[in-house]
């Protein structure tokens, strides 16, 4: 659960809209069309996705990096990203299904996340069926920290989008580089 001092930016709503456009645009687009199975279709797909994601996870959020529109957003998210995107259980009952390392190879047994303090960084939407119809249910994630379940830390997870919040942590600790939307370069 989020700690209340916490300076982060809840993107629950934000993240709700981009799992809707995303879905919507593969399951009335892509995947209805044969061709668009193919592996060079599901990559560029994937690029799509990146770019909704930036535009509707940062730009409501007002972070923008003065580089992003020549070097968008790109999953997984990797630790070097300085937008500390976290996952954060929304309550005691959530559960996490953990893979064996960083593969994603996800053991059928979930575990609870409770109520001790955990840091858990997004790496990226996901769902089950690539080629048929999408709703990106889960979000894959990396186990930085979890007081509960140390052997986890260092190992992918993946969390079901309805038991969990999607938080920009301190965005107010962003480096100068980062700037305002206001500021961010007119795309029109």
């Amino acid at each position: 659960m989020m700690d209340p001092t916490d300076r982060s930016i809840n993107l629950d709503e934000e993240y709700t809209l981009f799992r809707s456009v995303a879905r919507s645009l593969w399951n009335s687009g892509f995947s209805q069309n044969p061709d668009y199975k193919k592996f060079s279709y599901q990559l560029a797909f994937q690029r799509v996705a990146e770019i909704l994601f930036q535009i509707y996870i940062f730009g409501p959020t007002k972070i923008w990096h003065e580089g992003a529109v020549a070097n968008p957003t790109r999953f997984p998210i990797t630790s070097d990203d300085p937008r500390r995107i976290r996952v954060v259980a929304r309550h005691s009952g959530a559960t996490i299904r953990m893979s064996a390392s960083t593969e994603m190879n996800f053991e059928p047994l979930a575990i609870p996340v409770g109520d001790r303090p955990h840091c858990f960084r997004f790496i990226q939407p996901f769902d089950w069926d690539q080629l048929g119809i999408r709703d990106y249910r889960h979000i894959i994630v990396l186990v930085e920290s979890w007081t509960e379940h140390e052997e986890c830390i260092g190992r992918i997870g993946m969390v079901d989008v309805d038991d969990c919040s999607v938080v920009l942590e301190n965005p107010d600790d962003l480096d100068p580089g980062w700037v305002s939307q206001a500021d961010a370069p007119d795309l029109d």
